[in-house]
C-alpha cells in the first residue's frame, strides 16, 4: 500500500479528549481520496518510543468538500490517540 503525506490544515476540539482533525487535499491526491462514507484513513504514527504504530479513523467529512478530517479520541492507555489530541498541531504532517 502507498503512502502519503498530509498536512493538518485544522484542528477543531470536540471535547476535552476529542477533537476531528483536517488535512489538505492537493489537486494531485484528489482522486486518490475519493471516498464514500464509512470509509477511514490509515495513519502511521511513532509513538513516545518512537516504534512505528498504524492506527485507523473513520473519516468524518463529506465526500464533496475539498479536504479530509478524521475523528479522533483519546484513549486511555492508548499509544497513538493521545499524541494525536495532546501533540499534533496545524501545519504538522503526517
Amino acid at each position: 500500500m502507498k503512502r502519503y503525506k498530509l498536512n493538518i490544515i485544522n484542528i477543531k476540539i470536540l471535547s476535552l479528549d476529542a477533537k476531528e482533525i483536517t488535512f489538505e487535499l492537493p489537486q494531485s491526491l484528489k482522486s486518490t481520496f475519493t471516498f464514500i462514507p464509512g470509509q477511514y484513513l490509515t495513519l502511521y504514527i511513532n509513538d513516545k518510543e518512537g516504534t512505528e504504530q498504524t492506527r485507523c479513523y473513520s473519516i468524518c467529512s463529506s465526500p464533496n468538500e475539498s479536504s479530509i478530517s478524521i475523528g479522533v479520541k483519546r484513549v486511555k492507555g492508548g499509544k497513538i490517540s493521545h499524541i494525536l489530541v495532546d501533540d499534533f498541531t496545524v501545519g504538522d504532517s503526517i
